[in-house]
């Protein structure tokens, strides 16, 4: 899947959506990559830094494109609008500024839980198999 149909599933727009592509998804999972944090007119970026703390972000847009994927496969749009409610367990890697790394980064989240009312995911961020961050996403409906 490509920027082009993300853009399309998500309510984030032109820079502000920092996915690239989807590269495999199923009922529990999405794996996506993304180059964004290489573009110097990274929408996150100040004084040509961007925190880690914005990984939690990244994790958050698979998610999106997540939820959006499996409520269009089960023609169910309960939490099309769903708002990130909390972040838990959140660690990061020893990265202090995502525009320092070369590599793409390699999102993948994990569908723990999913009900009428609310999703739960664990997410991962990486680059080059290094782990950069990971926690737990809380997803509620509108």
């Amino acid at each position: 899947m490509t920027r082009t149909q993300i853009l399309e599933l998500i309510p984030h727009a032109g820079a502000m959506c920092l996915l690239d592509a989807v590269l495999v998804w199923d009922a529990s999972h999405i794996q996506c990559r993304s180059r964004s944090h290489r573009d110097a007119r990274h929408p996150l970026r100040r004084d040509n830094r961007i925190a880690p703390v914005h990984l939690i972000e990244y994790g958050a847009q698979a998610v999106a494109v997540h939820g959006a994927l499996s409520a269009h496969d089960r023609d169910d749009s309960a939490l099309e609008n769903g708002l990130l409610a909390a972040v838990r367990d959140v660690t990061f890697g020893t990265v202090d500024n995502l525009a320092d790394i070369q590599a793409p980064l390699d999102i993948r989240a994990d569908c723990e839980l999913a009900s009428a009312s609310g999703l739960i995911y664990r997410f991962t961020v990486a680059a080059e198999q290094i782990r950069l961050a990971s926690g737990r996403l809380t997803i509620v409906g509108r």
